[in-house]
Formats: C-alpha cells, sequence, structure tokens
C-alpha cells in the first residue's frame, strides 16, 4: 500500500518490476502507523494562539505543562529521577518509581477549563444545560464530608443543626 502511493506520488521509478511487486501484497509489512503525517494546526501551537487571539491562555495553560508533557529534562528531574543515596556514587541520578504528587490545583483548573468547554458547547448548539445541576449536587456532597473521626450520621446531624 506504502509504495503504491510513493510510486502514484512519483517518489519512485516506475518498473513492471516494481508494479509486479506491489500488485503481490508484498508491501503489507509496512505499518500504515509508520507514514509520516504532518498536523499542521500541531506544529506551531503558540502562532496558531497567537492568531487566535489566545496567547494569554496557552502561556496560563500550555507552556507550563509542555515540557512536563514532552518529557524535557527538568520535568524528569523533579518528578521521576532521584539522586542515589550511595555517597560513593556521587549524587547520580536514578528513576524514582513512586508515583508523582498530585498538585490540587490542576483538578481546579482542569475543571475551570471543562465548564468553559461545557458552557461554550451548550451555547454554540443551543443545547438545555443538564450539567450544572450534577456539578452543583456534587459539590453539595462533598460539603458533606465528615469531620475527622466523625461518622456520615454525624455530620448530617451537624449540618442540619446549622440549617436551623
Amino acid at each position: 500500500m506504502q509504495l503504491r502511493k510513493l510510486l502514484e506520488e512519483g517518489k519512485l521509478e516506475d518498473s513492471a518490476e516494481l508494479r509486479k511487486f506491489i500488485d503481490s501484497d508484498s508491501d503489507e509489512e509496512i505499518a500504515d502507523e509508520l507514514v509520516n503525517v504532518r498536523l499542521k494546526n500541531f506544529e506551531d501551537l503558540r502562532k496558531l494562539a497567537t492568531d487566535a487571539g489566545m496567547k494569554h491562555e496557552y502561556v496560563l495553560h500550555y507552556q507550563e505543562e509542555s515540557t512536563i508533557v514532552h518529557g524535557h529534562w527538568p520535568a524528569l528531574r523533579r518528578y521521576y529521577l532521584e539522586m542515589c543515596r550511595e555517597p560513593l556514587h556521587r549524587l547520580h541520578l536514578q528513576p524514582n518509581f513512586a508515583l508523582p504528587p498530585l498538585n490540587p490545583q490542576l483538578l481546579d483548573r482542569a475543571f475551570l477549563l471543562f465548564t468553559e468547554a461545557y458552557d461554550l458547547w451548550i451555547k454554540k448548539w443551543g443545547l438545555r444545560d443538564q450539567g450544572t445541576p450534577l456539578v452543583d449536587r456534587y459539590f453539595e456532597c462533598c460539603d458533606t464530608v465528615p469531620e475527622v473521626g466523625g461518622t456520615p450520621e454525624e455530620a448530617t446531624d451537624s449540618q442540619s443543626r446549622r440549617a436551623q
């Protein structure tokens, strides 16, 4: 399939032998997943954001996480490597197999981005908002989490006392 495409694009010299080889489906071992694909919208995301008037959002939400997503050395050092504890090893870095800590601010940011996208979706398609009541109910349930050492019954009792 790939050889046929290269032949059609004029990147390979046409010959009867090559046509016979292509027709025999012998190039099936070349996986389609290995084809070079250019996604122009993602080649320069910063330029795309600037052109769309969203440079502030790019810097705030994407640029900071870009080094982590792409596995640059600062992110590897910070989240996935630790210094060797053997003093004779001169503090070289070694893999740290513990999970990196979860930053609770990321949950807030993700939820904010979700709600903004959801609102845009609702407005664009003129849909009825069915998600906001569910989210409100979820956060109401989060507020009913019992205090440390308490039971769920004590939490509902204390809330009913506060409501009175």
